[in-house]
């Protein structure tokens, strides 16, 4: 049998070798951080909701809300894309039906640019009007103004596993492989707090 290590996709049959990262969390994370400063109308742009990783970090959003007794408003949830190709139709979606939105949570940071891109059209600024949390940490984001805070994908720590897992496999070595990675938020500029 070949020696084979899953990232971010799980089979039941080989679920000792699928390593993923704790998504649930990360959404939870992301939404806190916006709790803590005050935020309670959160919107949040998803990628496809057929995806386990946009459901995980989208049941994360909702854990966050639940902690803070905030009810869960599905019209303050728009279904997205996960790449840059019309990434400002869900931002322009999301903000033309909730005008009292006060913060954003992206689940990716390309989510994330495009809503700085339509914030910038509409004449309101990331931070001071709207804040905004994206997911990722994809290597623009400290590179954008103001700098994105978002969470972190560990890929270094996920291919050492890995590969530590992969070489147990050749070996015939016992190699219990972390399952599921903890994510980490990265705090930059593009959150304010609000009284």
């Amino acid at each position: 049998t070949p020696a084979t290590v899953l990232l971010n996709h799980y089979i039941p049959e080989i679920a000792e070798n699928c390593l993923g990262l704790d998504e649930e969390l990360g959404g939870y994370l992301a939404t806190k951080h916006l709790l803590d400063n005050g935020h309670t109308k959160i919107g949040c742009i998803t990628g496809p909701l057929n995806q386990n990783v946009c459901r995980d970090r989208l049941q994360g959003y909702r854990n966050a809300l639940t902690e803070f007794g905030i009810q869960y408003d599905a019209n303050l949830i728009v279904e997205g894309r996960f790449d840059l190709k019309n990434n400002h139709a869900a931002p322009r979606r999301l903000l033309d039906r909730n005008t009292q939105i006060t913060a954003i949570f992206c689940l990716n940071d390309q989510i994330a640019l495009g809503v700085y891109d339509v914030l910038q059209e509409r004449n309101l600024s990331v931070g001071d009007d709207i804040s905004v949390v994206g997911y990722d940490n994809s290597l623009f984001s400290p590179h954008v103004n103001p700098k994105l805070t978002t969470v972190n994908f560990p890929t270094r720590e996920m291919g050492a596993e890995a590969t530590k897992k992969v070489l147990s496999l050749i070996n015939k070595t016992d190699y219990p492989m972390q399952l599921k990675l903890i994510p980490e938020l990265i705090i930059r500029d593009s959150v304010k707090g609000i009284n």
